[in-house]
């Protein structure tokens, strides 16, 4: 409820500016010749602005626009007029009648102020009082700012919506969260990994081929082999996504952190976590696989003999995503749709190494990347050696897109270049070249 004193203050402050304005005007015909400037400096009133933050905690501005022919208070970032703000606010109709008497007072006093001033500027005397009096409207709004933040709220965020698709073996296809809010709905969020529960984890961990690393327990080196895979959320645990099947898929590591947390504040996962907790989102996830052939009902017992390493790589290729397709929209008010644009991008990840198949070395997963963004059309000669243009302008957009260690992948990209199997700054072209075979 707005409290009385408050209202008091306010009272005030409007009486106080009104009186000002008139002593203003009745100064007499001193500096004509600065009328003008005065003018348009005392009813300069686009420049007198207010951020607050409502009782959801989600900020706002208060601003004056022109509606029609009279200059009236706005709110972003809505944005609507604040008249309408409050008349559509779910508040008791006394204190929404008591906002509206302020406001008019505000919006009709600065309105006949301005045209005031503009039918007596031939005879209103310029003065160095409108810093002081544009100051003191600027109190008035702090102070009508003041006031909505302890009564103005929005509309409750609804809790999250989850649904999801799956192909007919099993394997996720999309999982779609709308609306996507800080308050959890028909899913409750779980960071379990690695429980092999994910499709294709039993054929996995048969023909998976782990890294060898060296650790130091208890002060002695000790040899242990490392999966290079993980069960990814599709939608993060963080944001209500489940360890269910239909929310699992095998990645390789590189692929899930890039949307968990490599980017930091540019992930999608920190982005949903931020954003969700203010707004009303929609998400979605396609997970695009490495492999379309389903493996033989042979692949999943341990002693039979493939063909071929690359047999066994393509039974785990059909489990691996080789790409999410992400995509983040916020609600807007005003065009009552998802459709202001947050996050949109797909995601490449790297195969499972497996069995008798080496696990790839960082300057092939580069050239891998590389070869991806060739523009068809666009080959040159660069020192006698044919190359294709491709649309990744700095080496900088390859350590961004791909997981690693910064430096590492930094040199790899230099090596690359030093054997010739990549160019950079063609003629006035600043982006990365890829030799032809």
């Amino acid at each position: 409820k707005i409290r009385k004193p408050i209202d008091k203050v306010i009272s005030k402050a409007i009486d106080f500016v009104a009186k000002k304005v008139r002593k203003l005007f009745r100064a007499g015909k001193k500096g004509l010749n600065k009328v003008k400037g005065a003018v348009k400096k005392l009813f300069g009133w686009a420049r007198v602005k207010k951020k607050f933050k409502n009782k959801n905690g989600r900020q706002h501005t208060l601003f004056f626009e022109k509606k029609g022919k009279r200059p009236v208070l706005f709110m972003a970032s809505i944005p609507k007029s604040l008249s309408d703000v409050i008349k559509e606010a779910e508040i008791d109709e006394p204190t929404k009648k008591r906002l509206l008497d302020k406001l008019e007072i505000i919006n009709s006093g600065i309105a006949e102020d301005t045209k005031h001033a503009d039918s007596l500027k031939d005879e209103l005397a310029a003065s160095n009082k409108h810093k002081q009096i544009h100051k003191e409207y600027q109190v008035k709004i702090n102070l009508f700012a003041q006031e909505l933040s302890k009564i103005l709220t929005e509309e409750e965020l609804p809790p999250t919506t989850v649904t999801h698709q799956s192909h007919s073996d099993g394997r996720p296809n999309r999982v779609i969260a709308e609306p996507l809010t800080k308050k959890p709905g028909n899913t409750k969020g779980d960071p379990t990994q690695d429980q092999g529960l994910a499709a294709g984890s039993d054929l996995k961990k048969i023909w998976e081929k782990k890294k060898p690393q060296t650790r130091t327990i208890d002060n002695k080196e000790v040899s242990v082999e490392v999966s290079e895979a993980v069960e990814a959320h599709l939608l993060p645990a963080l944001v209500h996504g489940p360890y269910l099947k239909w929310n699992l898929v095998l990645a390789n590591q590189q692929l899930n952190k890039s949307m968990r947390n490599k980017g930091g504040k540019n992930s999608s996962e920190q982005l949903l976590i931020d954003k969700s907790k203010t707004d009303k989102l929609t998400y979605s996830i396609k997970v695009v696989y490495w492999g379309n052939e389903a493996p033989p009902p042979e692949a999943y017992t341990e002693d039979t003999e493939p063909e071929s390493p690359a047999q066994v790589q393509s039974w785990v290729d059909f489990f691996t995503a080789k790409q999410f397709q992400i995509r983040i929209y916020a609600w807007d008010e005003a065009k009552k749709s998802y459709s202001e644009r947050l996050y949109e991008k797909s995601i490449d990840g790297s195969r499972i190494p497996t069995q008798d198949n080496p696990a790839p070395t960082l300057e092939s997963i580069i050239i891998e990347y590389i070869e991806k963004h060739k523009l068809p059309g666009q080959d040159v000669e660069i020192n006698g050696v044919n190359y294709a243009a491709t649309s990744v302008l700095s080496g900088n957009q390859i350590i961004e897109d791909i997981t690693g260690n910064r430096k590492k992948i930094r040199d790899a990209i230099n090596q690359l270049e030093s054997k010739g199997k990549i160019a950079r700054e063609y003629q006035d072209y600043k982006r990365i070249y890829i030799k032809l075979d």
